[in-house]
């Protein structure tokens, strides 16, 4: 199979879901003698773009899971500007140590959807978000050297495939829309089509209420550098005053992450004791799971 090209393709707040994807991505263009390049739709004007690709080309598409699915605001993105032409694509999904739940299969059968092709996926474990006593500082070293080794196999597997045998349940007739004759593709783990969003708990078993919850500002430790506007995924931090959070936070921590005084924070009684639940209960280690 020839593959002139290979993208690496990724929502990352925090920077994990970028790492992996760009890995991957590289290793196997590399393996393969092709062009590499990636594309960050982390912040909005990146989600602006069509991107249209082709049957030359394998993408990497990579996002954080999000109480068990792929972020419930980017999803329309990837819906609506993402789009193949008998396309091959590596499905990635980061975790915070607890659960990917449906988001690997979510995001495989948005693919499909849009005319790719899985060859292979990757859930992979990161340091968790909103708790990071969960799987700390991972990917770590020994994550990326099984991550490189993944996408090494990835490689040998498309370098031997045939396309026509890959391509074989479009050539079939396959329905728009019917994803069940793709999965002598790739088979996943998970529902399809995928389920609720995980309700988070609190540390007392009930249910937690954190959706409007949004980072407040230590006022003493803040140097008004504005870099949480600019990292921002939704643009909802003002520009003007940096205490401010205008419209929606999905809590990705990417204000908390980058900033350099650690003047972010969140004080949500429900967020705080969901956060407790975490590290009481999902602080084994998880591995890392590659479909091929």
């Amino acid at each position: 199979m020839i593959i002139e090209r290979v993208e690496a393709l990724y929502f990352s707040p925090t920077g994990n879901v970028k790492k992996v994807c760009e890995a991957v991505g590289r290793e196997i263009a590399g393996r393969m003698g092709a062009e590499y390049s990636s594309f960050d739709f982390t912040l909005p004007n990146g989600r602006g773009v069509l991107k249209d690709y082709g049957a030359g080309d394998l993408i990497v598409l990579g996002l954080p899971v999000y109480a068990g699915r792929i972020p419930n605001k980017i999803r329309p993105f990837v819906c609506e500007y993402i789009k193949g032409n008998n396309t091959k694509i590596i499905p990635v999904c980061c975790y915070g140590n607890r659960s990917f739940g449906d988001a690997l299969t979510e995001l495989r059968d948005l693919s499909i959807e849009n005319n790719f092709i899985p060859v292979a996926a990757a859930a992979v474990v990161s340091e968790h978000a909103f708790a990071p006593e969960l799987a700390t500082g991972r990917p770590d070293e020994e994550d990326m050297e099984a991550v490189r080794d993944f996408a090494s196999q990835a490689a040998d597997k498309l370098i031997e495939a045939d396309d026509e045998r890959m391509s074989a349940s479009v050539k079939a007739g396959c329905r728009k829309g019917d994803i069940s004759c793709y999965y002598n593709v790739l088979f996943l783990p998970g529902s399809s089509p995928a389920g609720a969003y995980y309700q988070p708990m609190r540390a007392d078993g009930k249910p937690a209420q954190f959706l409007k919850a949004k980072p407040k500002t230590d006022q003493e430790l803040c140097n008004k550098c504005g870099v949480c506007a600019e990292v921002c995924p939704m643009g909802s931090i003002s520009r003007t005053n940096f205490s401010e959070v205008e419209g929606i936070c999905i809590k990705c921590q990417a204000c908390v992450k980058h900033c350099h005084s650690g003047a972010k924070y969140f004080d949500d009684e429900d967020f705080l004791s969901h956060r407790q639940m975490l590290t009481e209960n999902f602080t084994g280690r998880k591995e890392n799971m590659f479909f091929l």
